[in-house]
């Protein structure tokens, strides 16, 4: 259901991509009790991107790689405030300096990492609405009805080879 698409031109190894996809569906499960996998964290890679692709102040931002930012598309709701919201995007800024960076260390990152790891930002966008693999999704407060409502679906695709949704399964005995 969230979506984070992670734009980076830093190299990242497949190792902090999972170490990344990790911290990123901990930050939204934690907040949101979520099932994690709801959670989809998608990685693009800009290091090939032409020049003069991103602009700050109707300015290229370059010269030199692209900034790193991550967008974060989650469904909308009055009890998800700006401060939960913050304190995910808080979270997940943390986890990446701790990858890809130096370990977060004391002072504002841009003055104490390398600039190649500088993450730009994270902007959150709501999701109004929105169909994955083949169900309309729910508004966060209609989660359990949802479930409850297409579990004989869920289940029969689970049954039938269904990954995705055989850990659908397994994470529904865990949501509270």
């Amino acid at each position: 259901m969230p979506l984070f698409e992670v734009h980076h031109s830093f190299a990242l190894t497949d190792a902090q991509k999972q170490s990344l996809a990790e911290a990123i569906t901990a930050a939204h499960v934690d907040e949101f009790n979520a099932p994690p996998i709801f959670v989809n964290v998608r990685f693009i890679d800009t290091r090939g991107a032409p020049p003069n692709t991103f602009y700050v102040a109707g300015r290229p931002a370059g010269p030199g790689p692209l900034p790193n930012g991550i967008l974060y598309h989650a469904r909308y709701s009055t009890a998800r405030t700006k401060e939960r919201f913050d304190r995910v995007t808080a979270r997940i800024e943390k986890a990446w300096y701790e990858t890809v960076g130096k370990g977060g260390g004391k002072g504002h990152p841009h003055l104490t990492e390398d600039k190649s790891v500088w993450l730009h930002a994270i902007g959150v966008t709501p999701t109004i609405a929105s169909r994955e693999a083949g169900f309309n999704m729910p508004t966060p407060e209609g989660d359990k009805a949802w479930i409850e409502e297409n579990l004989p679906e869920f289940e029969r695709l689970a049954a039938g080879g269904s990954e995705m949704f055989k850990a659908l399964l397994e994470d529904i005995p865990k949501l509270k």
